[in-house]
């Protein structure tokens, strides 16, 4: 059996199946595991997402586990772009479904995306995920948490408005870590992201790789700092439809 853990959860994988137990020591983690089942059972339905098998508080009510299918390993960069590309393409139709049903993933990164041995993708962990209502509301109304180096600049800001394209930032760092097997945004604090985003850092480091024209332009697109002027996921598509 393996162990993973998190600040907020734990995950046991046994052959095909992952049970991930919340601590419910804390309000927020209570959040987090009703988040994540109400999510997955919107997505039921779908391939490349868990299927919830079970869900219960253990006997003393200190947990809250979630039994799930198996669904693979985290990526790995491959050395191969046209893989790269591959991965890139089944994660947008994967967040195209999720934003569909008005979905925001919020932690779109190498490990919640995983490959199992037939090469399927899938996404998971939906913790910090939100369901976002005509208005732009994000449900629940709590902080939109996303991990550091994968945060998109308005992430950081309380007084800007939250939209799934927070899950496009992300996709661009993710797919620039598949380029390179290096991470974009390498940073510890909050202060540091916000230096990168006001030195446009990330637009140096993009420059300086040897990228085909396509992939810069993907990059630039899907890491714009404004979210008004980022590419969507339609955009995305179009382009890789030129490779």
């Amino acid at each position: 059996m393996e162990i993973y853990t998190s600040y907020t959860s734990e995950c046991h994988v046994a052959q095909d199946n992952v049970r991930k137990s919340y601590f419910l020591s804390d309000p927020k983690q209570i959040l987090s595991a009703k988040a994540e089942v109400v999510i997955l059972q919107i997505l039921d339905k779908f391939s490349g997402f868990p299927k919830v098998r079970k869900f219960y508080l253990d006997a003393m009510n200190s947990r809250f586990h979630i039994e799930m299918n198996y669904v693979g390993e985290p990526i790995q960069s491959p050395s191969d772009k046209g893989q790269s590309r591959k991965i890139l393409r089944e994660v947008v139709n994967l967040l195209q479904i999720l934003h569909e049903k008005n979905i925001i993933h919020a932690d779109i990164k190498p490990e919640n995306v995983l490959m199992d041995d037939n090469g399927n993708i899938s996404v998971i962990d939906f913790s910090h995920s939100y369901l976002l209502t005509s208005d732009s509301k994000i449900i629940p109304d709590k902080h939109v948490y996303q991990t550091l180096c994968y945060t998109a600049p308005e992430s950081l800001d309380i007084t800007q408005l939250k939209t799934s394209k927070i899950d496009i930032w992300s996709l661009g760092c993710l797919y620039y870590e598949l380029l390179t097997d290096k991470v974009l945004f390498w940073v510890d604090t909050e202060k540091e992201l916000n230096k990168m985003f006001y030195t446009k850092e990330h637009l140096k480091l993009i420059n300086s790789q040897p990228f085909d024209a396509v992939e810069k332009q993907l990059l630039l697109r899907m890491l714009e700092i404004d979210p008004n002027n980022r590419a969507n996921l339609d955009e995305i598509k179009r382009i890789l439809q030129m490779i």
